[in-house]
C-alpha cells in the first residue's frame, strides 16, 4: 500500500461497511487510527472480530444483523472506549449480554431482537451510565422486569414486543427521568396505562397495538407535555380521540386502526400544530377530510383507506402546503384526482388503488414525476 492511501486510511473518522467483507478488507480497518464511528451490518463477525479489538478508540459501534452469537461476543466488550453500541437483529443470549454489560463508558445501548431472556437484565442494570436502552423484541417477560427499576438515570426506553403486561408498566412508571418511551405490543390493559400517566416528563410516547380503549386513551389524555405519540391500533373510538384534543403541543400523531369517525376527527382538529398525522384505515370520510384540511402545519399526512371519495379528495386537494400525502384506496375518481394537480410542494404521493383512468394518471405523473405512486 502507497503511503497516500495509507494516510488516507489514518484520518478516516467515519466508516460505513455493508454486506460481506473478507480478510484483506478487515485488515485494513487496523490503520484507521483515527477511526471512531463504524456502522457496520451484514458481515462476517466471525472472520472480522480479530481485526475489530485492534480498534480500542472507538466510541460509537453499529454492527446489527450480523450473525453475532454468545460465542463471539467477546471482543466486543474489549472496546472501552463505546459510549454507542447497536446489536440488534443477532443471536445474543445472556451470556452474550454479560460480556456486553463490562462496558462501562456506554450510555446508548440497542441490543433489539437477539434471544436473551429474562436474566438478561441483572447484567444490564448494572451498566450505570446507560441513558438510552432498546430491548425489544426478546423474550423478557414480566418476571424479572422489576429490575428495570434500577435503572432511574434511563432517558430514553424501548421495550416494545417484550410482554411485560401491567405488571411490567407499574415498574416502567417509577423512572420518572423518562423523556422517551415505547412500549407497544406488551398486552397493556387501561391499568397499565394509567402507571404511564405518571412519567411527568415523557414527550414522546410510542403505545400503539394495545387494546386498552377509550378508557387507556383517557389517561394518555392528561399527559400535556407529549409532542409525539403513536397510539395505531388501540380501539380508542370516537370516545378516545375526544380525550386527546387537549394534547395541544403535540406535533406527531399516529392514529390509524381506531375506528374513528368525523366525530373523532372533529376533536383531532384542535391539534393546530400537528405537523405530521397519520389517520389511516379508519373511516372518517368526506366530512373528517374537511376537518383535517384546517390543520395548515401539517407536512405529513397518511389517510389512506378512509372512504374520502371525490368530495373528501377536494378538501385534501386544498393543503398546498403538503410535502408527503399518501391517500390510496379512497374511492378517488378522475374528478376526484384532478384536485391534487395543485399540490406542488409534494416530493412523495400515493395516490394507487382508487379509480384513475390511464389519460388522468399520466397527467399527474407529468406533474409529480418520480414523486408519485399510482
Amino acid at each position: 500500500m502507497d503511503r497516500i492511501a495509507g494516510q488516507f486510511l489514518q484520518n478516516i473518522k467515519t466508516l460505513t461497511m455493508t454486506r460481506w467483507g473478507n480478510s484483506e478488507t478487515y485488515n485494513k480497518l487496523i490503520m484507521m487510527k483515527s477511526l471512531t464511528d463504524l456502522r457496520i451490518s451484514k458481515i462476517n463477525f466471525v472472520e472480522m472480530s480479530k481485526y475489530l479489538i485492534s480498534l480500542d478508540q472507538l466510541i460509537s459501534l453499529d454492527i446489527s444483523k450480523s450473525l453475532i452469537t454468545d460465542s463471539i461476543v467477546e471482543p466486543i466488550s474489549k472496546l472501552k472506549q463505546l459510549t454507542y453500541l447497536n446489536v440488534s437483529d443477532n443471536s445474543i443470549g445472556n451470556y452474550g449480554v454479560m460480556h456486553i454489560s463490562k462496558l462501562e463508558q456506554l450510555t446508548n445501548l440497542v441490543i433489539s431482537k437477539n434471544r436473551f431472556g429474562m436474566n438478561c437484565l441483572k447484567y444490564i442494570t448494572n451498566m450505570r451510565k446507560l441513558t438510552s436502552l432498546n430491548i425489544n423484541g426478546n423474550d423478557i417477560g414480566n418476571i424479572a422486569f422489576e429490575d428495570i427499576i434500577k435503572m432511574k438515570q434511563l432517558t430514553s426506553l424501548n421495550v416494545n414486543n417484550i410482554n411485560i403486561g401491567d405488571k411490567g408498566a407499574f415498574h416502567v412508571g417509577k423512572l420518572k427521568h423518562l423523556t422517551s418511551l415505547a412500549i407497544a405490543k406488551n398486552g397493556i390493559h387501561e391499568e397499565g396505562v394509567k402507571f404511564i400517566n405518571e412519567l411527568p416528563q415523557v414527550t414522546d410516547l410510542d403505545i400503539f397495538g394495545i387494546s386498552f380503549g377509550p378508557g387507556g386513551a383517557k389517561y394518555i389524555g392528561e399527559m400535556k407535555q407529549l409532542t409525539k405519540l403513536n397510539i395505531n391500533s388501540c380501539r380508542i373510538g370516537d370516545e378516545g380521540a375526544t380525550y386527546l384534543s387537549g394534547l395541544t403541543k403535540l406535533t406527531k400523531l399516529s392514529i390509524s386502526s381506531n375506528s374513528i369517525s368525523a366525530i373523532g376527527v372533529k376533536f383531532i382538529r384542535e391539534l393546530k400544530l400537528l405537523t405530521f398525522l397519520d389517520i389511516s384505515i379508519n373511516n372518517i370520510g368526506q366530512q373528517g377530510s374537511q376537518y383535517v384540511s384546517g390543520l395548515d402545519k401539517l407536512a405529513h399526512l397518511s389517510i389512506h383507506r378512509n372512504n374520502l371519495g371525490d368530495e373528501g379528495a377536494r378538501h385534501i386537494g386544498d393543503m398546498k402546503w403538503l410535502t408527503n400525502l399518501d391517500i390510496n384506496c379512497n374511492s378517488i375518481s378522475d374528478e376526484g384526482a384532478l384536485y391534487f394537480s395543485d399540490l406542488k410542494q409534494l416530493t412523495s404521493f400515493d395516490i394507487s388503488g382508487n379509480n384513475i383512468c390511464d389519460e388522468v394518471a399520466n397527467r399527474l405523473i407529468k406533474i409529480f414525476h418520480d414523486s408519485i405512486f399510482i
